[in-house]
């Protein structure tokens, strides 16, 4: 797996404008995606241990019984498919490796009620509700901090400070509300190499863009010395 090197090549290899594609995820989302996308590189994430949700950051709450999907700590890059024709985001996601894609496994489904979507790992979701709740009972975090930030921002694709000053991944759900895949893709050895959301579909069908299934780990079976049958109840030991 390549780490921070790869990541900060695939940075310069992703400017405002599509270019050519670096192997590994953005290849692999570009081949399989049946529109052209502009991707963009954001910028860096650090992922704390104890993996990440994929939200609608304005309706979370921690009281809420989200799953975090386990991912690689440590650093990330946030990257967007814009779908060229629409400008709107049709992919978002955290590339954590260059290495070729093999495999995946679909992960889960983020429900949107506002239009936006975010990847918060477990400080930032706390601190998302924690700032939330601070700003008081008359408050909310959208009208009293976020749309001074990106309410005048038609495709959101952004780095955005909590008050607390934490910075996290948001971003414009395609064409608004409703229910996204989010998929792991994985490279040859098992290893992690991208979780993506998928807001507008592979295809003009809509069908959603999901990868092959990675086979289930090896098992080894222990082979355990042979004896015969024996029940303890039929033979007065129970």
């Amino acid at each position: 797996m390549h780490w921070p090197a790869g990541l900060a090549a695939l940075a310069l290899a992703l400017p405002a404008a599509a270019e050519p594609a670096p192997p590994g995820a953005v290849a692999w989302l570009r081949d399989h995606t049946g529109h052209t996308l502009d991707v963009q590189a954001i910028g860096p994430v650090a992922i704390a241990p104890g993996g990440v949700i994929v939200v609608d950051p304005l309706t979370y709450s921690g009281s809420s019984d989200w799953p975090f999907l386990s991912i690689p700590e440590g650093q990330a890059q946030f990257v967007v498919a814009l779908d060229a024709k629409s400008g709107r985001v049709s992919k978002a996601m955290l590339v954590f490796s260059d290495a070729p894609v093999t495999c995946g496994h679909d992960e889960a489904t983020v429900p949107v009620d506002t239009g936006l979507a975010a990847f918060l790992d477990r400080p930032t979701a706390a601190a998302l509700d924690a700032d939330a709740l601070a700003l008081g009972p008359d408050k909310d975090i959208y009208n009293d901090w976020f749309h001074a930030l990106i309410g005048e921002t038609h495709v959101v694709k952004e780095m955005v400070p909590l008050p607390s000053g934490i910075r996290f991944p948001i971003m414009s759900s395609g064409w608004g509300d409703g229910g996204y895949p989010v998929a792991s893709l994985s490279d040859a050895e098992g290893r992690m190499v991208a979780l993506y959301v998928d807001f507008m579909g592979m295809n003009d069908k809509g069908e959603w863009l999901l990868p092959p299934e990675c086979p289930a780990p090896r098992m080894t079976r222990l082979e355990m010395p042979a004896f015969p049958p024996f029940n303890p109840v039929a033979s007065g030991v129970w």
